[in-house]
């Protein structure tokens, strides 16, 4: 065993292993919880940030961080296939996203 000794106690010999360092758990400070309230005020103005800092629980502004995130995402991946999409050796994909596109704008 690795980490493991010889002991003598009371005239008994016993092998103690020392136990492995575990990691710590993420502490929220305040800080973070007020960049949370902040990042869901500026996201969903229905919220003031008294109301978000005060009265949601934090689970459920994680949760709106998550679905922000998710969106940002997806807007990315939808700009990135415009710019790129004329560039691409297969057009198809291309013509397909942008009929799609039109779809939605109708």
């Amino acid at each position: 065993m690795q980490n493991a000794e010889k002991q003598i106690i009371d005239g008994k010999e016993y092998t103690v292993v020392k136990m492995q360092n575990q990691p710590k758990k993420n502490v929220t400070t305040d800080e973070d919880v007020v960049a949370e309230a902040a990042t869901i005020a500026f996201y969903y103005p229905q919220y003031t940030l008294k109301q978000i800092y005060e009265e949601l629980p934090a689970y459920q502004v994680r949760e709106m961080i998550k679905v922000v995130r998710r969106e940002q995402a997806s807007q990315l991946l939808l700009l990135n296939g415009i710019i790129h999409g004329p560039n691409a050796k297969r057009k198809e994909e291309y013509r397909k996203l942008i009929k799609n596109l039109q779809k939605q704008a109708k």
